[in-house]
């Protein structure tokens, strides 16, 4: 029920709500965030799906294979354990921040790695929605530049809409539309 009461139709007429405008103007980000907690459970669900497929082909084929079963089990179930392991850990460790004039990215558990991109030379921003983002309020946006690009992935729904709607009215205001 809450889910249809989210995803109401707007009456005709009635503009799409914009975060943008109600950003504070200050020095320090303007909105800084973290990948949704529902990231790593689609991941780790995805990763026992193709956990369990490989010991359903395992079990199918039989002792047709080179290797002993048991041994092929115990790969799959140790892989399976430390991407289950790594993965919630990884998901918290992304973070995405919107300043005055630039847009950044951080993520890595051992290895940090920060994408920072300035929002003047954004050329179009994407909204990606994987199948199950409407179940899970996500969703992604990938931000195109000329030689590059930035993706954000599994950003809550209102924070994506605030960052999109800030960027395209930076947009907007750089080319004299606003």
């Amino acid at each position: 029920m809450a889910w249809k009461q989210q995803h109401k139709k707007r009456p005709a007429g009635q503009k799409r709500k914009t975060y943008a405008a109600s950003l504070p103007e200050s020095g320090g980000p303007l909105l800084a965030g973290q990948v949704s907690r529902w990231a790593g459970v689609m991941l780790e669900a995805g990763l026992a799906a193709i956990a369990l497929l490989l010991l359903l082909v395992i079990w199918i084929a039989g002792g047709q294979l080179p290797i002993p079963v048991p041994a092929l089990c115990g790969a799959v179930g140790v892989l399976w354990a430390a991407g289950a392991g790594y993965l919630p850990f990884f998901c918290h460790s992304c973070r995405f921040a919107l300043g005055e004039g630039y847009i950044e990215f951080t993520s890595g558990i051992f290895f940090q790695i920060r994408r920072r991109m300035s929002i003047g030379a954004v050329t179009a921003v994407s909204e990606l929605r994987a199948p199950l983002s409407n179940l899970t309020g996500t969703r992604s946006l990938y931000l195109s530049a000329m030689g590059g690009g930035l993706l954000l992935p599994f950003l809550k729904a209102g924070d994506a809409e605030a960052v999109e709607g800030y960027i395209l009215l930076r947009m907007g205001k750089a080319a004299g539309n606003g």
